[in-house]
């Protein structure tokens, strides 16, 4: 008996077992699908094609890490060909993702609309981004400024230790990471020309990073011409409201703009922003060195404070 009629029989023999594990799994899938999908479902489990079960078990949450850190609970999961930060559970909301066979692409919705404030400096040489995450936009920072210099200011240490696990995050000459809390960001007195707020997590705005003197010293941390820019987002939509409004007060000139699946709050204020946004976003996508198209973003910003 040669190996290979050897192998053939019990490869047969699994084929036949994993039929019946599908046609099994498929059956109770049907509960859930109805009976129209379970029949479908049923005959691609006998010729072998992929069902909807084969699906759900290709995108089953496979968890990569999980942490307990000072404030909260760690989670890199992947599902599919994504990777997803989580803090407070497994099922928790996305704090970041990527797709892991290629990091430089950018699926997190609010990053992409952030990105098209990257065109309102009239130079970009250095940015201070609060609220690392698993490094998004310290990562367009670099694809679109690739001279500037980005610091990163994370309060929890796991965070970091994940980001350069599991995200790809190299820090170099031009890009660093400092453990330190947002809220002391701004006390070295020193200026930039973009600053970036990503510490607002949906189902908590952290009240130092929210009040109208804290707006106040970021607005004092800017360079002529420098921008600041806050992703807000809240389940509270009076705390979310709130931080917006104390934002806007502390610019001259602010605008928004609502992402349209996530429906978050991307703000941007300054001593002066440009008069026509839609002319300087468009010169910046020309330049193509982005993933994605801003052009079509201009259109949705609007004064902070318009309803």
């Amino acid at each position: 008996m040669s190996s290979r009629s050897a192998r053939g029989r019990l490869t047969g023999g699994r084929s036949s077992l994993c039929t019946r594990l599908r046609l099994l799994v498929v059956g109770l899938w049907g509960a859930v699908l109805g009976p129209a999908s379970a029949r479908a479902d049923e005959a691609a489990a006998k010729n072998g094609s992929i069902t909807n079960v084969d699906l759900a078990v290709a995108f089953a949450p496979t968890i990569v890490f999980a942490g307990e850190s000072r404030f909260t609970k760690v989670f890199v999961v992947d599902e599919g060909p994504q990777r997803f930060l989580r803090f407070g559970s497994v099922a928790g909301i996305n704090q970041s993702k990527i797709l892991r066979d290629n990091p430089n692409v950018i699926p997190m919705e609010y990053l992409r609309y952030s990105a098209a404030a990257l065109a309102f400096p009239p130079s970009l040489r250095k940015a201070l981004v609060v609220g690392l995450g698993a490094g998004g936009y310290p990562r367009l920072i670099r694809q679109t400024f690739p001279r500037a210099r980005v610091e990163v200011v994370e309060l929890d240490e796991m965070v970091l230790d994940v980001a350069r696990r599991f995200f790809g995050l190299k820090e170099d000459p031009r890009l660093s990471v400092r453990i330190a809390d947002g809220a002391q960001a701004f006390d070295d007195g020193r200026k930039w020309d973009l600053i970036f707020l990503d510490a607002y997590g949906d189902t908590d705005i952290p009240e130092a990073l929210a009040t109208p003197e804290f707006f106040a010293r970021v607005n004092q941390a800017l360079t002529a011409g420098g921008v600041a820019v806050a992703n807000i987002g809240s389940a509270d939509a009076q705390r979310e409201a709130q931080t917006v409004r104390n934002f806007a007060g502390a610019f001259p000139h602010c605008v928004r703009l609502h992402t349209p699946e996530s429906g978050n709050i991307i703000t941007v204020g300054g001593a002066q922003l440009p008069k026509d946004l839609g002319a300087v976003i468009t010169a910046l996508d020309r330049k193509n060195r982005l993933p994605f198209p801003l052009t079509e973003m201009a259109a949705r910003f609007k004064p902070c404070l318009q309803p």
